[in-house]
């Protein structure tokens, strides 16, 4: 994106719910907001609305600022950052933080949801893609929950058998395979992967039964 593009978002707060056509209804806003924080590049917008310091930082956060959220006028020290290689911003001291639809929601007073809106619609961001994206996060929590589900079951197991060192080998040998399986097919796992612990978990049972 051209940085002249950057005064299309100085006219956000002039938009209301009701007269915003929001072609992106549907997906939730949490994707929308991160979608949109990733689609905008924060330093350069700000490297045009406020005076940057550059400092030494060895965290990212190479970026200092008087903070401009601050109601009670300016502040002594800056206390306002930016991490460039992170994309977010923060504030020591009112602990204000986010990326470019945090930013604008505050310095614009507009909902986050409707900033996100906002940016992606001005700047093309197609809802197919958002689309993929939701499928993307739903899929990354589906397996986030499985790998609970699956670690919470070898150590009940172990726990349960904690004298047992036939069932230690036991369990080891279930995880080695299943650690073998994910590495060479960690899509096909991912997949299946209600199944997979479907029969893991019979295969712990029949260990009981023996």
């Amino acid at each position: 994106m051209q940085k002249n593009d950057y005064s299309k978002l100085d006219s956000i707060s002039i938009i209301t719910e009701e007269s915003w056509d929001d072609s992106s209804a549907g997906i939730e806003s949490p994707i929308l907001i991160e979608r949109a924080n990733k689609s905008i590049d924060l330093l350069d917008y700000l490297n045009e609305k406020i005076s940057l310091d550059i400092i030494v930082s060895h965290s990212g956060w190479t970026r200092r600022a008087f903070c401009p959220f601050h109601k009670s006028g300016l502040e002594r020290t800056p206390s306002f950052f930016i991490n460039p290689f992170k994309n977010i911003f923060y504030c020591q001291a009112c602990e204000a933080k986010g990326g470019i639809v945090q930013y604008l929601s505050l310095q614009q007073n507009v909902p986050e949801n409707l900033v996100a809106s906002f940016i992606l619609q001005t700047f093309e961001v197609k809802t197919s893609e958002l689309s993929n994206e939701k499928k993307r996060l739903e899929n990354k929590r589906r397996i986030q929950k499985a790998m609970i589900v699956l670690s919470t079951m070898f150590n009940m197991f172990l726990k349960h058998h904690q004298d047992d060192e036939r069932a230690f080998e036991f369990a080891n040998k279930a995880m080695e395979g299943f650690d073998n399986a994910y590495a060479l097919n960690k899509k096909g796992i991912e997949s299946n992967i209600d199944e997979i612990i479907s029969n893991l978990k019979n295969y712990f049972i029949s260990y009981d039964r023996r």
